[in-house]
Protein backbone atom coordinates (compact mmCIF):
# COMPACT_ATOMS: atom_id res chain seq x y z
CA UNK A 1 0.00 0.00 0.00
CA UNK A 2 1.51 3.09 -0.91
CA UNK A 3 0.44 5.84 1.34
CA UNK A 4 1.41 9.95 0.90
CA UNK A 5 3.11 11.55 4.22
CA UNK A 6 1.11 14.59 3.36
CA UNK A 7 -0.86 14.61 6.56
CA UNK A 8 -4.21 15.68 4.60
CA UNK A 9 -4.33 13.27 2.35
CA UNK A 10 -6.97 11.73 1.27
CA UNK A 11 -6.93 8.43 0.00
CA UNK A 12 -4.21 6.26 0.00
CA UNK A 13 -2.92 3.18 -3.26
CA UNK A 14 -3.63 -0.58 -3.04
CA UNK A 15 -1.85 -1.95 -6.02
CA UNK A 16 -3.76 -4.19 -8.38
CA UNK A 17 -3.01 -6.90 -10.62
CA UNK A 18 -3.09 -4.83 -13.75
CA UNK A 19 -0.17 -2.67 -12.07
CA UNK A 20 -2.25 0.41 -11.30
CA UNK A 21 -3.49 1.71 -7.78
CA UNK A 22 -7.18 1.67 -6.38
CA UNK A 23 -7.92 4.13 -4.42
CA UNK A 24 -9.02 3.87 -0.68
CA UNK A 25 -10.31 7.13 1.05
CA UNK A 26 -8.87 7.15 4.65
CA UNK A 27 -11.23 10.36 5.61
CA UNK A 28 -14.74 11.77 5.27
CA UNK A 29 -15.29 14.39 2.56
CA UNK A 30 -17.96 15.81 0.50
CA UNK A 31 -19.96 12.15 0.35
CA UNK A 32 -17.08 10.09 0.05
CA UNK A 33 -16.70 7.88 3.40
CA UNK A 34 -13.18 7.40 5.22
CA UNK A 35 -12.54 3.36 3.81
CA UNK A 36 -14.82 4.04 0.79
CA UNK A 37 -12.92 2.35 -2.26
CA UNK A 38 -12.74 4.47 -5.59
CA UNK A 39 -11.12 3.96 -9.05
CA UNK A 40 -7.74 3.41 -10.53
CA UNK A 41 -4.47 5.44 -10.91
CA UNK A 42 -1.64 4.65 -12.58
CA UNK A 43 0.57 7.06 -9.62
CA UNK A 44 -0.49 9.62 -6.89
CA UNK A 45 0.14 12.83 -8.93
CA UNK A 46 -3.36 11.59 -10.92
CA UNK A 47 -5.61 12.75 -7.71
CA UNK A 48 -5.14 15.62 -6.47
CA UNK A 49 -5.54 15.55 -1.87
CA UNK A 50 -6.84 18.85 -2.20
CA UNK A 51 -10.49 19.39 -2.74
CA UNK A 52 -13.18 17.18 -3.12
CA UNK A 53 -12.22 15.68 -6.51
CA UNK A 54 -12.64 11.63 -6.35
CA UNK A 55 -12.41 8.81 -8.73
CA UNK A 56 -15.37 6.58 -8.68
CA UNK A 57 -14.87 2.52 -8.22
CA UNK A 58 -15.18 1.87 -12.17
CA UNK A 59 -13.31 4.67 -13.63
CA UNK A 60 -10.01 5.04 -14.33
CA UNK A 61 -7.09 7.70 -14.95
CA UNK A 62 -3.65 7.53 -15.79
CA UNK A 63 -0.41 8.42 -17.40
CA UNK A 64 0.31 12.30 -16.55
CA UNK A 65 -3.79 12.72 -16.42
CA UNK A 66 -4.94 14.99 -13.34
CA UNK A 67 -7.89 15.33 -11.18
CA UNK A 68 -7.62 18.16 -9.36
CA UNK A 69 -10.46 20.73 -7.39
CA UNK A 70 -13.50 19.02 -7.14
CA UNK A 71 -13.64 16.92 -10.08
CA UNK A 72 -15.32 14.01 -10.54
CA UNK A 73 -14.73 10.66 -12.82
CA UNK A 74 -17.56 8.15 -12.73
CA UNK A 75 -18.82 5.29 -14.40
CA UNK A 76 -16.37 3.36 -16.64
CA UNK A 77 -14.91 6.92 -17.94
CA UNK A 78 -10.88 6.86 -18.66
CA UNK A 79 -8.88 9.68 -18.37
CA UNK A 80 -5.10 9.81 -19.77
CA UNK A 81 -2.69 11.01 -21.34
CA UNK A 82 -1.81 15.27 -20.40
CA UNK A 83 -5.37 15.88 -19.98
CA UNK A 84 -6.60 17.82 -16.88
CA UNK A 85 -10.07 17.66 -15.38
CA UNK A 86 -10.41 20.43 -12.85
CA UNK A 87 -12.90 22.86 -10.94
CA UNK A 88 -16.64 20.84 -11.02
CA UNK A 89 -16.02 19.43 -14.36
CA UNK A 90 -17.47 15.98 -14.37
CA UNK A 91 -16.38 12.76 -16.94
CA UNK A 92 -18.79 10.04 -16.73
CA UNK A 93 -20.59 7.51 -18.87
CA UNK A 94 -17.64 5.47 -20.53
CA UNK A 95 -16.40 9.10 -21.84
CA UNK A 96 -12.70 9.59 -22.80
CA UNK A 97 -10.62 12.13 -22.14
CA UNK A 98 -7.07 11.88 -23.42
CA UNK A 99 -4.14 13.73 -25.20
CA UNK A 100 -3.64 17.59 -23.45
CA UNK A 101 -7.27 18.42 -23.38
CA UNK A 102 -8.44 20.41 -20.64
CA UNK A 103 -12.14 20.06 -18.74
CA UNK A 104 -13.00 22.86 -16.63
CA UNK A 105 -15.44 25.18 -14.59
CA UNK A 106 -18.82 22.63 -14.45
CA UNK A 107 -18.37 21.04 -18.26
CA UNK A 108 -19.80 17.35 -18.41
CA UNK A 109 -18.27 14.88 -19.95
CA UNK A 110 -20.58 11.66 -21.08
CA UNK A 111 -22.37 9.32 -23.19
CA UNK A 112 -18.99 7.36 -24.24
CA UNK A 113 -17.75 11.23 -25.75
CA UNK A 114 -14.25 11.24 -26.64
CA UNK A 115 -12.62 14.57 -26.17
CA UNK A 116 -8.80 14.65 -27.26
CA UNK A 117 -5.68 16.62 -28.40
CA UNK A 118 -5.85 19.69 -27.41
CA UNK A 119 -9.32 20.34 -27.29
CA UNK A 120 -10.84 22.62 -24.33
CA UNK A 121 -14.33 22.34 -22.94
CA UNK A 122 -15.43 24.93 -20.10
CA UNK A 123 -18.25 27.02 -18.67
CA UNK A 124 -21.73 25.19 -18.38
CA UNK A 125 -20.81 22.46 -22.00
CA UNK A 126 -21.99 19.29 -22.41
CA UNK A 127 -20.63 16.66 -24.83
CA UNK A 128 -22.57 13.04 -25.00
CA UNK A 129 -23.85 10.52 -27.40
CA UNK A 130 -20.30 9.35 -29.02
CA UNK A 131 -19.40 13.04 -29.96
CA UNK A 132 -16.01 13.79 -30.16
CA UNK A 133 -13.85 17.07 -30.05
CA UNK A 134 -10.62 16.84 -31.16
CA UNK A 135 -7.60 19.24 -32.21
CA UNK A 136 -7.79 22.70 -30.68
CA UNK A 137 -11.28 22.74 -30.76
CA UNK A 138 -13.26 24.78 -28.22
CA UNK A 139 -16.34 23.99 -26.72
CA UNK A 140 -17.58 26.74 -23.59
CA UNK A 141 -20.05 28.58 -22.16
CA UNK A 142 -23.37 26.29 -22.68
CA UNK A 143 -22.47 24.66 -25.73
CA UNK A 144 -23.76 21.13 -26.24
CA UNK A 145 -22.35 18.66 -28.78
CA UNK A 146 -24.36 15.15 -29.23
CA UNK A 147 -25.30 11.96 -30.88
CA UNK A 148 -22.18 11.50 -33.13
CA UNK A 149 -21.72 15.26 -34.01
CA UNK A 150 -17.97 15.68 -34.63
CA UNK A 151 -16.19 19.47 -33.76
CA UNK A 152 -12.40 19.47 -34.72
CA UNK A 153 -9.44 21.92 -36.04
CA UNK A 154 -9.67 25.23 -34.18
CA UNK A 155 -13.24 25.34 -33.49
CA UNK A 156 -14.75 27.53 -31.34
CA UNK A 157 -18.29 26.38 -30.44
CA UNK A 158 -19.95 28.81 -27.35
CA UNK A 159 -23.62 30.31 -26.13
CA UNK A 160 -26.15 27.99 -26.44
CA UNK A 161 -25.15 26.46 -29.36
CA UNK A 162 -26.03 22.73 -30.12
CA UNK A 163 -23.77 20.49 -32.77
CA UNK A 164 -26.26 17.39 -32.82
CA UNK A 165 -26.88 13.97 -35.39
CA UNK A 166 -23.27 13.47 -36.63
CA UNK A 167 -23.19 17.16 -37.93
CA UNK A 168 -19.40 18.74 -38.41
CA UNK A 169 -17.59 21.52 -36.94
CA UNK A 170 -13.89 22.30 -38.27
CA UNK A 171 -11.47 24.38 -39.60
CA UNK A 172 -11.74 27.90 -37.68
CA UNK A 173 -15.44 28.01 -37.58
CA UNK A 174 -16.93 30.03 -34.93
CA UNK A 175 -20.43 29.10 -33.92
CA UNK A 176 -22.97 31.03 -30.87
CA UNK A 177 -25.52 31.94 -30.48
CA UNK A 178 -28.90 29.95 -29.91
CA UNK A 179 -27.44 27.68 -33.62
CA UNK A 180 -28.36 24.39 -34.13
CA UNK A 181 -26.42 22.71 -36.00
CA UNK A 182 -27.39 18.63 -37.17
CA UNK A 183 -28.38 16.43 -39.53
CA UNK A 184 -24.95 15.43 -41.01
CA UNK A 185 -24.79 19.41 -41.66
CA UNK A 186 -20.80 19.91 -42.46
CA UNK A 187 -19.36 23.74 -41.32
CA UNK A 188 -15.84 24.12 -42.56
CA UNK A 189 -13.44 26.38 -43.23
CA UNK A 190 -13.06 30.20 -41.49
CA UNK A 191 -16.82 30.86 -40.89
CA UNK A 192 -18.75 32.70 -38.41
CA UNK A 193 -22.49 31.33 -37.59
CA UNK A 194 -24.18 33.20 -35.43
CA UNK A 195 -28.31 32.42 -34.21
CA UNK A 196 -29.42 30.67 -36.88
CA UNK A 197 -29.90 26.93 -37.73
CA UNK A 198 -27.64 24.62 -40.28
CA UNK A 199 -29.27 21.47 -41.14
Amino acid sequence: MKKNTNTNRKYEMVKENNGLYRIIAVRNFANILKGECGGLVQNESNLSHSGNCWIYSGATVKEDARVEENALIKDSAVVSGNAVITDNAIVISSARVRGAAVIRDYAVIGGNANVRGFASVDGNATINGYAIVRERATVRGNAVIRDGAFVGGNAVIKGNAVIRDSATVEGFAAISGNVFIEDHAIVRGQVIIEGASVT
